[in-house]
Formats: C-alpha cells, structure tokens, sequence
C-alpha cells in the first residue's frame, strides 16, 4: 500500500512522470470494484474521487481501485505485458481500461534493448558475477533446465521428492538439471537429496528472472509463478499442476493446449 500511496500522490502532480511496473501474477487477478455488474457507475465513482485528491491524497484514501484510473494520466505508464487479459463485464468499462497508458514491453525485452555497458551495471548493482555463475552452474555441454520450487503446503516433502525423481529421470539424459528455491530455503534432507541427483542449487537471493535474462537459452519447469511471465511460452516444458485450469490468469491463457506442457503430479498422492 506504501508503494501505490506515492505512486498515486505523484500521479496527481503534473511535474513528476511516473512509470509503474507489473506485479506479476497479481496484477491480472486483483480485482476491481468496477469489473462487475453496474461497473461503469462504480468506475466513475471511484475516478472522481481520485481526480479531487490532487494535493491532498495521503493514506486515509489509499483504494487500489484507483490503480487504471492512474495509469490513464499523461504523465503515467504502466508496464504490463498482457492487458487485454484486464475485463470488465460492462463495455463501457473495458472502453475505460483501453485508454490506460499500457506498455507492452517485458523484462526480457527491456534488458536486451540494454547497451554493454548498461547491463554490467545492472548485474553489479544485483551482485551478479557472470564468470563466477558460468564456472560454478553453467559449465555442462547439454542444455539447462531449470526446477522452479516453492515454499507450498500443497504437497508433502515426499510428494515434492517424487515430482522432482519424476522430473530427474524424464530430462537427466537431454538436460543439465539445475534447482531455484524462489521464497524459501532447503531443508537439510532437501539439499541432500538434490545432492544425490546431481541437481545444482542456484543462489536463492538473486532473482530467477535476471538468471533467464544472462541466460536466454534455459529452459524452465515447476511451479507456475509469475517468473513465467518473464520467459518465452515454448520455453516451459513441465508445471507442477494438474492441467490448465489450475492455472491463474494470464498463465492459464498463455499456456493453452497449443503447448505440448508436460503436467507433473505425485505418483504416491
């Protein structure tokens, strides 16, 4: 909330250009008052209200309704790869959404249009030493996949070490198998058993995404996150799901039947 306060406080004032960027799987499902029934009437509403605040918007009127109401002023952008994923139930809604200020481009895309000189700056300020990945993770002649984890209650640890035995034994021969912990640390048993298949660890303080970028040819399977918004679709080749459906948006429109996605489950469950 701290963050969309001054977001909204700077929009207000035509002297600031404000750049607001996706919050990955959660900007496509945090929903709005206006995207139901009678939705128009309630966007206007809301619109209203924000367009009064100018100079005296503090937390008292912090409402993430306000957020595409924002976005729509001149002096806003909002980076966001697949807007028309944003539906409202009511036309005169989505007419609204259409006038936000959206910029297609992903991280991916932006970290290439970078110079040299602009991505070995990038990679000092978020301590990235590309020599040091390539000789401890990245030295094997066969491709790289990658095993996104997850911190989740929804399977067991024993569940969790037959997905990846199920992942070790369908890609070891085609793949180097590497292992991104993503929001959590490895239990000892955990780390010990990734040992026993050979399975790398990558360093769980630097974001899976900058790895995707220093390393376009990687390929990618796990949980399905909002790191998949960062990769190219034929580069996921296997989701800890059942199938499509338990997928959130836009995941579940990017990764349709049109991809041959390999859906992994525990073989004990």
């Amino acid at each position: 909330e701290k963050y969309y306060l001054l977001e909204f406080e700077l929009n207000l004032k035509d002297n600031y250009d404000v750049t607001i960027f996706s919050n990955g799987i959660d900007s496509y499902n945090n929903y709005y008052d206006y995207e139901f029934e009678n939705g128009y009437e309630i966007y206007k509403k809301h619109e209203n209200e924000f367009n009064s605040f100018k100079d005296n918007f503090d937390l008292d009127n912090y409402d993430h309704n306000y957020l595409l109401i924002s976005a729509k002023r001149d002096n806003t952008r909002y980076y966001l790869q697949y807007p028309e994923y944003i539906t409202a139930y009511e036309d005169k809604v989505n007419d609204e959404i259409k006038k936000v200020n959206f910029v297609l481009d992903d991280p991916k895309t932006i970290y290439n249009s970078l110079t040299t000189d602009q991505r070995a700056s990038l990679l000092k300020i978020i301590n990235v030493d590309k020599k040091d990945y390539d000789n401890k993770y990245f030295t094997s002649t066969k491709p790289f996949l990658v095993i996104i984890g997850s911190n989740t209650s929804k399977y067991t640890k024993a569940e969790m070490k037959d997905m990846i035995k199920q992942v070790y034994d369908t890609y070891k021969d085609n793949y180097t198998i590497l292992y991104n912990v993503n929001d959590y640390s490895l239990t000892k048993a955990e780390q010990e058993y990734l040992d026993e298949l050979n399975i790398k660890v990558l360093p769980e303080n630097i974001p899976m995404e900058i790895i995707t970028f220093i390393y376009s040819e990687l390929k990618i399977g796990g949980f399905p996150n909002s790191l998949l918004l960062s990769t190219k679709t034929e580069d996921v080749i296997f989701l800890f799901a059942k199938n499509n459906e338990e997928l959130d948006i836009p995941l579940n429109k990017m990764i349709n039947e049109e991809y041959k996605i390999n859906y992994i489950q525990p073989i004990t469950k």
